[in-house]
């Protein structure tokens, strides 16, 4: 597989943001040397520069941050709605990978949620969080739909 170009870390070259003098430089010889070899991911494919093409889509899917602020006025509603939304939540726990409440301090009520998706689309995130009890039942005031791409694409961590 080909990877993408990369600045060399040697400062040889052009400016970094230049297509002149960029060559391939992988982890595996940072000097970029004859025996460099793209470093792999667990299945063997190269791992490439994520800033030209992120590894998510190589994988066939993306990942997404849905950040959402909670309505104040619909508040006292949390309680009632929280175990249709948990129950939704598990329902939908192989698009969304990780999902949790925001809080300014630990110990006060939530003023949103976030959430980490895996989706083909950002249309497929609106898609999906629009059929959440708390979206349907008017808890959430407002949210933002952001391109994800990991900065460790192969580490996986429990949170």
């Amino acid at each position: 597989m080909t990877c993408c170009a990369l600045p060399r870390i040697s400062g040889v070259g052009g400016p970094a943001g230049s297509k002149k003098g960029r060559e391939a430089v992988y982890r595996s010889d940072p000097d970029g040397g004859p025996d460099a070899q793209p470093p792999e991911r667990n299945d063997g494919s190269a791992i490439c520069c994520p800033a030209s093409n992120p590894p998510e889509l190589e994988y066939g899917y993306m990942l997404f941050i849905a950040r959402f602020t909670n309505n104040p006025e619909r508040m006292g509603l949390l309680s009632q709605y929280y175990p249709a939304h948990l129950e939704w939540l598990k329902e939908h726990e192989s698009a969304i990978l990780v999902g949790g409440a925001l809080r300014t301090e630990p110990d006060t009520a939530p003023i949103g949620g976030l959430w980490i998706v895996r989706a083909d689309s950002k249309a497929e995130v609106e898609a999906l969080f629009r059929t959440d009890p708390f979206w349907v039942q008017g808890l959430r005031q407002s949210y933002e739909v952001l391109h994800y791409s990991k900065a460790f694409p192969d580490k996986s961590v429990p949170v």
